[in-house]
């Protein structure tokens, strides 16, 4: 039998039936398309002619009411507060604003560097890293001292702005002594020395309560933190020395330190910058904790120590502050 002959059909039915439109739908648009491209198909990437540009609209004269209602909602944006921003830390301890020098650490630079903030309890089960400080600022979370350090010189103010190759070696130098070095003498004397943890053992006792730990949990919660951190001292190395031993580090580290430090306002000489956010903090802790050891006699000898952390405290620090 012959097969009868159909009449070619339009692109635009075959693309209907391909795709299961209706031939009224696939035809309107083949209409819109070659209404917007009367001549031909254009090439990928080829630009319209000037005559088929379509023409900006006039600008705003600038008396109209409109203008001035699109000034005003700009200058208000631009006038409106920034939010604050929110540091998580664990709080207040022995007239400090946190009992850990990292958080002090954050909100040294954050008050040096004029920046508004606000200081809040928080979770380290909740933490980006899982430990304190982070900080909230613009929907992001950041977690680290040293990163958030370095945040917020990029985003609000850059204390290091000009300082000199030199200065920048050694501020790394010292930051690394105190952060890396100097921390864990302080964790031995607080957490594996007896006479630390009576003193600390307490205050962090309340501290895990306010974080929802309840009353008759505390003891236990606090004997396993504390094992935890005596383990973290112990692979470190520090805690596999004797109490007597520690100190002789720090006392060496106390001596090291006041000899860097001078008798300068601030670290670098009159103006602050972010080393002062790394060294203060350890200062007042040895300072304003009551624990009795050679670490605080010997940091007490150094009145230029004494100095430096009595100054920075009484300007940035001030009662009520925090």
């Amino acid at each position: 039998m012959q097969r009868r002959e159909q009449p070619a059909q339009p692109l635009a039915w075959g693309f209907a039936r391909r795709h299961r439109f209706t031939a009224a739908v696939a035809l309107a648009r083949a209409a819109t398309l070659s209404t917007l491209m009367p001549t031909r198909w254009r090439q990928h990437g080829e630009k319209l002619q000037p005559s088929e540009k379509k023409p900006r609209p006039p600008p705003i004269p600038v008396d109209s009411p409109r203008r001035k209602r699109l000034l005003s909602a700009r200058d208000l944006w631009h006038a409106a507060p920034m939010p604050p921003v929110h540091v998580y830390g664990f709080g207040p301890s022995f007239g400090l604003p946190d009992a850990s020098p990292f958080v002090v650490k954050v909100l040294t630079y954050l008050r040096l560097a004029g920046i508004d903030h606000k200081l809040l309890a928080g979770d380290a089960r909740k933490a980006p890293k899982g430990k304190l400080p982070y900080i909230e600022d613009g929907g992001q979370k950041i977690a680290d001292s040293s990163f958030i350090v370095e945040y917020l010189r990029k985003t609000y103010k850059d204390l290091d702005a000009g300082q000199s190759v030199a200065e920048r070696a050694l501020a790394t130098a010292v930051k690394s002594m105190m952060e890396e070095h100097f921390y864990f003498v302080l964790l031995v004397a607080r957490w594996v020395d007896d006479r630390g943890w009576q003193v600390i053992g307490p205050g962090f006792g309340e501290t895990i309560k306010k974080a929802g730990v309840p009353g008759f949990a505390a003891p236990f919660v606090m004997s396993m933190v504390r094992k935890q951190v005596v383990q973290t001292a112990h692979r470190q190395g520090m805690a596999r020395h004797s109490i007597a031993e520690v100190e002789e580090i720090g006392i060496g580290l106390i001596d090291a330190l006041a000899e860097l430090a001078g008798e300068r306002p601030y670290f670098f000489g009159s103006e602050p910058r972010s080393i002062d956010a790394s060294v203060f903090p350890f200062v007042w802790s040895i300072l304003g904790t009551p624990i009795a050891g050679r670490l605080q006699t010997q940091l007490r000898s150094k009145a230029n120590l004494v100095s430096y952390c009595e100054r920075i405290r009484d300007q940035y620090f001030a009662p009520g502050s925090f």
